[in-house]
């Protein structure tokens, strides 16, 4: 066995070493902002163009939403794109039998067919995300955000009063 004053100074050089490896690995900040750029890039791309076999799954690159964002806003006109069943299920967060029911009852927008497929201008699914109603959220006085929401449907609710509160004496 060691002693411990010897695991002390071993672990004391330890992270002397680690501090000064951690001054001379400093990214420049240039080199960040490459790498957020890309990592946005690499995002939007076609997730089908990076996938190889079922069993040998390469999943696409993500960046992170501040840098999808950014990009984003630099675009403003962002051309007409198709997306791919894929991409709307996981626009809508809904299973395709939902999907279609909603276009059978003119909910949602109908595809086109491309190339056999079912494909979706990206412009009518922006459109429709825009017309979503919004969620109310306890303490909402705006009265322009209320008039948006959905009425409640059924008769109002009626509140049962207590006996004890409503001045009934018991004898």
């Amino acid at each position: 066995m060691t002693s411990k004053a010897a695991q002390v100074a071993c672990a004391q050089k330890a992270a002397a070493l680690k501090a000064a490896n951690a001054e001379k690995a400093a990214v420049p900040p240039e080199f960040i902002a490459a790498s957020f750029e890309h990592q946005a890039k690499a995002g939007l791309e076609d997730q089908h163009l990076s996938t190889r076999t079922k069993h040998n799954h390469v999943p696409a690159a993500r960046g992170p939403p501040a840098a999808l964002e950014r990009l984003n806003r630099a675009k403003k006109a962002a051309p007409t794109r198709l997306l791919c069943k894929v991409e709307v299920l996981a626009i809508a967060g809904v299973s395709f039998p939902t999907i279609w029911a909603w276009m059978r009852d003119g909910k949602f927008p109908r595809a086109r067919i491309v190339g056999g497929k079912s494909m979706w201008l990206s412009t009518e699914i922006e459109t429709w995300l825009s017309a979503l109603p919004i969620r109310p959220l306890k303490g909402d006085c705006d009265v322009r955000i209320r008039e948006t929401l959905p009425r409640p449907r059924g008769r109002p609710r009626k509140v049962k009063e207590e006996a004890g509160k409503v001045g009934v004496t018991s004898s």
